[in-house]
């Protein structure tokens, strides 16, 4: 995985940024880069930068205050854990708590075809999260292998809710392009 230069600067293994030790760089997306690091209570936390390139793509600034947005709807959600906004070095980011598991789509490669047991649990684990998130008015809108967090006692985590809607707020995903 790479950063810009500029970021991996700023956000070297060891480096503090507001508040927060740079463990390593876990994921990269269109939009931003995931460090896992750790808060002043040793609390492991991810923090989701946006790139610095983000003026060039207005989806993804978008997407980005879109996932902001929804945060307060989602706090006491068991199924997700939507992240807190934070301002530090003149840019908002996000932090969440580190899931201790592995997505979808890496568990599949990793341990093959699920027993017809094993994916009935867990399709109704991930049905149930989805009817949950519709109780609530919100549409996750990019569900996939790769939006779908095992964790590693066996629970669902729904992550990345950047093209997701509130059905009572405006679509600004739709509104903007």
């Amino acid at each position: 995985m790479t950063a810009t230069s500029e970021q991996a600067a700023t956000f070297e293994p060891g480096s503090v940024f507001d508040g927060y030790t740079i463990e390593k760089l876990i994921g990269e997306g269109g939009m931003a880069l995931l460090f896992l690091a750790h808060d002043e209570k040793g609390m492991q936390r991810v923090l989701k930068v946006p790139r610095r390139s983000l003026d060039t793509d207005p989806v993804a600034v978008v997407a980005f205050e879109n996932e902001l947005r929804l945060a307060r709807y989602l706090e006491d959600f068991p199924h997700a854990y939507m992240p807190v906004s934070h301002i530090g070095d003149d840019r908002h980011y996000l932090v969440m708590d580190y899931i201790d598991g592995t997505d979808l789509w890496a568990h599949l490669r990793e341990h093959g075809c699920l027993a017809e047991a094993q994916a009935i649990a867990l399709a109704k684990k991930i049905v149930y999260a989805l009817a949950e998130l519709h109780r609530r008015r919100i549409v996750h809108l990019d569900i996939k292998l790769s939006n779908i967090m095992i964790t590693r006692d066996g629970e669902v985590r729904i992550i990345d809710f950047g093209l997701a809607n509130h059905l009572d707020l405006p679509d600004l995903i739709y509104e903007s392009f």
